[in-house]
């Protein structure tokens, strides 16, 4: 039988201020959240592994660290076979067994953004979140010297699916790679990631985020933290 995976990160802000963790509701899967806070309370089932964030982008660093369980889960838990990532302001709306099942012969089940086309667009809309000088470095570096067409799709990173095998792991360390060289705004990279390692990708039915309509599978279930004006 398949080993899932469920996976969240909360890193620097205060839980009372995001609400608490959902009660699991199948079995299917081990749950995980990776935190700061040591008084973190979890409901039943969830396991609780504490993470610190160290960066020398201290404005950002609460989101870097949120991102290197994100993108590198395939190393911080190898014993699985499948992962689910979703924000911690999203849950799980379906089981573990029947999300992974949209997956198929792919490699990684993303959410096309609904509002966003193009890469660079989305580093533009972001701008007003990152380090100037890493906007423009980002915009740079890709377009010029890696070549990465700006005609590819957008996808939400608030949730995904996503395989233990070799092509999910070489895209997800790329885009690691790339996050801790330029910005921070994962959605950015991800499609250079994808660009260069080539996994096969699931286009998952609906959205992830609030404003673009939620689905049966990864629901977002409470306001984002942008918009109760914290850092992700």
């Amino acid at each position: 039988m398949n080993k899932i995976a469920v996976v969240t990160a909360l890193v620097g802000v205060d839980p009372a201020s995001v609400g608490n963790l959902y009660d699991i509701e199948h079995d299917s899967a081990d749950y995980y959240i990776f935190t700061d806070r040591e008084d973190l309370k979890v409901p039943e089932g969830w396991n609780k592994r504490i993470l610190y964030p160290c960066s020398i982008d201290k404005k950002y660093e609460f989101r870097r660290a949120c991102k290197t369980v994100k993108q590198l889960i395939h190393l911080l838990l190898p014993q699985y076979d499948y992962y689910i990532w979703h924000d911690s302001c999203n849950r799980i709306g379906a089981d573990p067994r029947e999300i992974v099942k949209v997956l198929g012969d792919g490699d990684m089940g993303l959410f096309q953004h609904p509002l966003q086309n193009g890469w660079k667009g989305e580093m533009q809309w972001a701008a007003g979140r990152e380090h100037p000088d890493l906007v423009q470095n980002t915009i740079h570096v890709l377009e010029k010297m890696l070549k990465v067409p700006n005609s590819g799709i957008v996808w939400e990173t608030t949730g995904f699916v996503r395989k233990n095998n070799r092509k999910a792991n070489e895209c997800c360390t790329m885009w690691n790679d790339l996050l801790t060289k330029f910005t921070s705004r994962d959605q950015v990279t991800l499609p250079a990631a994808i660009h260069f390692t080539k996994p096969k990708i699931v286009i998952l039915p609906g959205s992830a985020l609030s404003y673009g309509g939620n689905n049966r599978l990864i629901p977002n279930v409470s306001k984002t933290l942008n918009q109760m004006g914290l850092v992700r």
